[in-house]
């Protein structure tokens, strides 16, 4: 979780209160201390599908994922939605590194059957900025095997707090040959005999282009409903504008989390469904020789921080591919970015002391976030207060969500102020609530209205336990 802003981010994932025992440590001391590092292993037509596995496993990228489950340092990593082509309004952590690795098999009628991949580097540049390089390849069969661009993306979200809708801009560089067939984004007049041309062909017809979105999205009651609409434009002076849109809609199997710490409880997975397709261009703007999907979307998201999504794209005309099947892969390096600077000799010391956390977050400056709720949330009770599982429930997404930056031990670190300070002690369960819904993304504590309600109330509830 990123830095509690101002208020220093003091509800990052959950202000935490800590008050301290007679031997000085705190029941946050003795519970997620012993479990803050902990990993765990994780366990995953048919020709199809096993041809598209054979492709993964030779890529470097792929390899490379999956060498990094054996290290038990890289920290836990927040919820993942289920989409692939559609944007929600949550961005990267900042300093974390997300490495991700999706491939797409597409049926090609009057051609050959592909497959196609991407690596994406995505990275938390701060809490309103996320930022992200695509590399792109493709095998078709019987034709071969090629790399077909790159992409440099970038997603900026101008509001500091959430609202009804929360804009985000979009805005991406690809430099991409005509036989990428990744088909992230469907615009114009993309259709499926597009790609049905040998790749000696296909490569010969190089874009440059720049797309743009605006990403609308709102989170709700373990819902999450998205809107993307798309504008895109080769930088070809005599190319027209061509315009495409994202629709999504996903819920949460589990709207409360299990005090139980499994890889298949029902909180570590959502279930969706995305609609995509082109609306022309400025010439010709409409539906007209048009492609268009419906696509079901799932997401397991692990404790370790491993996350797999899958997805079926059925087209709905002609026009469309009749099936895109869709799997990713992807791990999320907490940390990255101080971890890097300390490679380098400039990020300091991340092991100081408690006083010396205050001070690096500028002692009672960092707390005003809490003082400027308004008075209407801090006055919300704790709906979970007689919930006997709440606490131990709230103890796990503690340690899944907050301890990268407020510590094993709630004491704070460079990334986010101590939770043990008196003001955060003395604060009202909704107004720790609404800093947690909110964040302070300014200063780099993202908002954690991705979790449900009740989540972020059991989180609340864990932090009350230790007044």
């Amino acid at each position: 979780m990123a830095e509690l802003v101002d208020a220093q981010d003091l509800g990052s994932c959950g202000a935490t209160r800590g008050g301290s025992s007679p031997s000085g440590r705190t029941e946050i001391d003795k519970g997620v201390v012993a479990r803050a590092d902990r990993c765990r292993d994780l366990p995953t037509n048919r020709a199809a599908l096993h041809t598209i596995m054979g492709s993964m496993t030779r890529r470097p990228v792929f390899l490379m994922l999956v060498a990094l489950s054996a290290c038990p340092a890289l920290g836990l990593a927040g919820q993942e939605n289920p989409y692939i082509v559609t944007y929600d309004h949550y961005l990267e952590e900042p300093g974390n590194l997300e490495l991700e690795y999706f491939s797409t098999f597409g049926s090609q009628r009057e051609g050959n059957d592909f497959h196609a991949f991407w690596t994406e580097f995505e990275y938390g540049a701060t809490g309103w900025w996320t930022t992200e390089l695509y590399l792109d390849w493709q095998t078709t069969y019987s034709d071969g095997t090629l790399f077909t661009g790159f992409r440099w993306e970038n997603r900026v979200r101008p509001m500091a707090r959430e609202h009804f809708l929360n804009p985000v801009l979009y805005l991406e560089y690809e430099q991409i040959n005509g036989a990428d067939k990744i088909r992230k984004e469907i615009e114009g007049h993309d259709v499926e005999a597009d790609y049905a041309e040998p790749n000696a062909i296909l490569r010969q017809d190089l874009d440059h282009e720049l797309e743009f979105k605006l990403i609308l999205s709102k989170s709700f009651s373990g819902w999450n409903v998205a809107a993307n609409p798309i504008m895109t434009k080769n930088l070809s002076p005599a190319a027209p504008w061509e315009f495409g849109y994202a629709l999504g809609l996903s819920r949460w199997l589990g709207l409360k989390a299990s005090p139980d710490r499994c890889s298949f409880c029902p909180e570590n997975f959502i279930l969706g469904v995305e609609m995509y397709g082109g609306l022309g261009d400025a010439q010709v703007f409409g539906l007209r020789e048009t492609s268009h999907y419906l696509a079901p979307v799932a997401v397991w998201n692990l404790p370790s921080g491993w996350t797999f999504r899958a997805s079926s794209a059925f087209g709905l005309n002609q026009d469309s591919h009749r099936l895109l099947l869709r799997l990713g892969v992807s791990r999320e390096i907490s940390g990255f970015g101080a971890m890097t600077a300390r490679l380098f000799g400039s990020g300091g010391d991340h092991s100081e002391d408690s006083l010396a956390i205050t001070d690096h977050h500028g002692g009672h400056q960092h707390y005003q976030t809490l003082a400027r709720v308004p008075a209407a949330a801090a006055a919300v009770p704790n709906p979970l207060t007689n919930d006997i599982q709440a606490v131990a429930a709230g103890e796990k997404l503690f340690e899944q969500h907050c301890v990268e930056c407020h510590g094993a031990r709630a004491q704070g670190t460079r990334r986010g102020p101590s939770l043990r300070a008196q003001p955060v002690r003395e604060a009202t369960p909704g107004a720790l609530y609404w800093v947690l819904t909110n964040g302070v993304v300014r200063r780099g504590m993202p908002d954690w209205s991705k979790l449900p309600e009740p989540m972020r109330w059991q989180i609340v509830t864990f932090l009350e336990s230790h007044r």
